[in-house]
């Protein structure tokens, strides 16, 4: 009898690699699939290239035992065609196979729709080799589609049959679906390139600007752009773009500083950046005014705070941001104390740095983990005055001690540290100071990797940041690091990518609470308002794992 607690020895390389990924995601081969439909998905456009492929695919497997099921480049099923309907509700009743399920392996183990997506190989599942006992009746064959234009992933079609009627003609007859979704590809793109272009070319005449049209299949730019843009510079671009959307103009952190530019909607929903130039035609540095990049607001403050000697300030943010550094880099030679939430270890670190012959500035770091007692202490402390102190505190954990907002509110300047995700047009100069920092600043994010980083909503914030650069350096080798060096987690097409306003905002809360929380859930619901049913089912919804 084979053993089923892990891949047998014949299976191949892909097979077993990816039942050793399942297995180490928790799933046993008797787990039921973990699929929760989000509603119907929404037609994009690999739903538009295949519904004509797959009705056709439809008619010639009529009152057969075959099925076929697209996924898109989140492997999030979008549809699912059978030759008969029991089989269609024998599927859809055991495995959860119906439009809006996620079949990835975290979630459905190896199969024909995982393994693909995770690999971008064509691979064929026999019944024993899935992973999932209930998926072990089907034999599959599963092939990634990739874009004809740009060769990025849009999504996977997986042939299903039962194991004692497999064919031959299977891996043909997948590869002639694959060719034709991927020509249709191809001659949506063609003709979808003319809208747009044609007020490119005429406003390219009309100036020397740089200008770049953006699309999500390619990225066009005059020879102003070509001479004075990195790939940096392209990617904060498009996080301008996606941030204040067309009809706009907002001031954009490149390479060569801070420029204006003007986001303009054109033909086929593209959108076209024009940069803001001297009269030689150079991209332009702007002056001081609200719309400055959050970093450079940031600096200024603190060169200005460095002329205040008495000042009692409060650095604030999501953990993660750098709060601790950005007081350093205030007070580099303080007394500092970090605040542990240990009260005998608090009132030690306390006595020392309040103490008569310390020095005259004082740094007490996650004043939001002090008791009451050691709160009281840095008001009386500060109300003292003769000194200057800086605190440092994670936004929103100020509610286990109501001390602690008395002690913040005594705090005559106040700098709110931004999260990453609220900086994205500031990640090519962010990116290169930390590449810089790590040794490896001969290394540059490509376009393609920018787009990754820039799509990650980043709860870690700068360090998590620093540490996927680290890690991503290291797998480049020196060189120019890619979406392949990224790691694998970042890769993936959240399920968050097609959220209302309303519900990232619920996102975000959701993932504030668990980082103030220490990932503790239950705290998280109470601090949230919710009931601990409700935010395990969000924490699914929105594919949050802290």
């Amino acid at each position: 009898m084979r053993d089923r607690s892990g891949p047998a020895a014949e299976f191949p390389d892909l097979v077993a690699a990816s039942w050793q990924r399942v297995s180490a995601a928790g799933l046993t081969p008797d787990s039921d699939p973990r699929v929760a439909p989000a509603g119907t998905p929404s037609r994009g456009r690999l739903c538009s290239a295949a519904t004509a492929v797959l009705d056709r695919f439809e008619s010639e497997i009529a009152d057969s035992g075959f099925g076929v099921a697209l996924a898109d480049r989140s492997c999030r099923v979008v549809d699912v065609r059978f030759g008969r309907r029991s089989i269609r509700r024998r599927v859809a009743d055991t495995l959860g196979l119906v439009p809006g399920a996620r079949f990835d392996e975290e979630n459905t183990g190896t199969n024909a729709l995982s393994v693909p997506f995770e690999t971008r190989r064509v691979v064929r599942i026999e019944g024993h080799q899935h992973y999932l006992e209930s998926m072990r009746s089907f034999t599959c064959w599963g092939m990634p589609i990739l874009h004809p234009v740009t060769a990025r992933l849009e999504g996977v079609v997986d042939i299903m049959v039962d194991s004692g009627h497999a064919s031959a003609l299977m891996l043909p007859t997948l590869r002639r679906l694959v060719e034709d979704i991927r020509a249709e590809l191809a001659a949506r793109a063609a003709g979808g390139m003319q809208p747009g272009l044609e007020d490119f070319l005429a406003r390219s005449a009309r100036t020397d600007a740089p200008m770049v049209l953006l699309s999500e299949d390619f990225v066009l730019g005059n020879r102003a752009a070509r001479d004075g843009l990195d790939a940096a510079d392209y990617a904060a671009l498009q996080a301008t773009v996606d941030a204040v959307g067309p009809g706009s103009r907002r001031e954009v952190v490149l390479g060569s500083g801070t420029s204006e530019v003007e986001v303009v909607r054109v033909g086929g929903g593209r959108v076209l950046c024009v940069l803001g130039t001297d009269h030689a035609g150079r991209v332009v540095p702007r002056g001081a005014n609200a719309n400055r990049p959050a970093g450079e607001r940031i600096a200024e403050r603190v060169r200005c705070l460095g002329q205040l000697p008495d000042a009692r300030i409060a650095v604030l943010g999501e953990a993660g941001t750098g709060r601790s550094s950005l007081a350093r880099e205030i007070a580099p030679d303080a007394d500092r104390h970090r605040c542990t939430g240990d009260r005998p270890a608090d009132r030690t670190g306390l006595d020392r740095v309040l103490a008569p012959s310390a020095g005259r500035t004082v740094v007490v770091d996650d004043v939001h983990l002090l008791d009451g007692p050691g709160a009281l202490r840095l008001v009386r402390a500060m109300a003292e005055g003769g000194r200057r102190f800086v605190l440092t505190a994670v936004s929103g954990s100020t509610d286990g001690c109501p001390e602690v907002p008395a002690l913040i509110a005594c705090c005559t300047e106040r700098i709110v540290l931004p999260p990453v995700r609220e900086r994205r047009d500031e990640l090519g100069p962010l990116t290169a100071r930390m590449l810089d920092g790590l040794g490896a600043g001969g290394s540059r994010v490509s376009p393609a990797a920018m787009r990754v980083l820039a799509a990650h909503r980043w709860p870690g914030n700068l360090h998590e940041l620093r540490g996927v650069l680290a890690a991503a350096s290291r797998t480049a080798g020196g060189g120019d690091i890619g979406p392949g060096d990224v790691p694998a987690e970042l890769t993936a097409t959240p399920r968050r990518a097609g959220l209302t306003a309303l519900q990232a905002v619920e996102a975000d809360a959701i993932e504030r609470a668990l980082l103030g929380t220490g990932g503790n859930k239950a705290h998280a619901a109470k601090r949230l308002g919710l009931s601990r049913t409700t935010l395990y089912a969000r924490l699914r919804s929105y594919d949050i794992r802290v």
